[in-house]
């Protein structure tokens, strides 16, 4: 097992294997010379691929803010913010969850909304309404803020998203049982959650710094 580097970082690892006992020192002793060219093709391999994911979040972009600005049928926009989300990250699932809030309590406040408010004691009581889903079935028509934890969670931790990796054992509406790994963004306007985005994978998976940058802007425009 050989550590490939380019400028003291590691890109990885070249295993070579024998089915016969072999002794490995000349080919130690020659490696050195193969590090930095083998280093060097994975580096620009990375570069590209950084390159196009980078193309394909603009192109989706692009394309999202154009329907903004061209149709009023909010389902379309909804369908095509969820396709250009998961086809961009290549993930299975993705949802826009709306929240519906109880007009007895907040009667008294502008639209019947409450602000936004990071003290859990101050969580609102809202329905969560699945407004659209990329897979049928695969999530609750409605359910109880007060019912779905990792939604109060992301609530009071907007505007950043709540992300579970896959490995997190967790009862919830959101069925993470088949799709463990979970980025629930908070959607907001003027101070105001009015939902979520939730994106989910059937796999455990690390969420990338760009992924999550670029859905963090990605939903301002919806």
């Amino acid at each position: 097992m050989l550590r490939v580097q380019l400028d003291d970082r590691t890109f990885g690892t070249v295993i070579l294997g024998r089915t016969t006992p072999t002794d490995w020192h000349g080919a130690i002793e020659q490696w050195p010379h193969f590090d930095p060219i083998v280093g060097l093709a994975i580096a620009q391999i990375q570069l590209q691929r950084q390159l196009q994911q980078q193309t394909s979040y603009q192109t989706w972009t692009q394309q999202l803010s154009e329907a903004i600005r061209t149709t009023s049928q909010i389902d379309q926009i909804f369908a095509l913010a969820i396709e250009a989300t998961t086809s961009a990250l290549a993930i299975d699932q993705g949802a826009i969850l709306l929240l519906k809030y109880s007009h007895l309590k907040y009667s008294h406040l502008k639209y019947g909304q409450p602000r936004m408010n990071r003290r859990a004691d101050h969580l609102p009581i809202a329905t969560v309404t699945l407004a659209y889903t990329k897979l049928e079935r695969s999530l609750p028509a409605a359910f109880q803020l007060a019912d779905c934890k990792l939604c109060q969670q992301a609530f009071l931790e907007q505007p950043d998203p709540l992300l579970i990796t896959g490995d997190a054992a967790i009862k919830s509406p959101l069925n993470l049982s088949e799709f463990p790994a979970l980025l629930l963004m908070p959607l907001t306007h003027q101070k105001t959650v009015l939902g979520f985005l939730a994106l989910q994978h059937r796999q455990a998976i690390a969420w990338s710094s760009e992924a999550i940058a670029w859905v963090k802007t990605d939903r301002h425009p919806a």
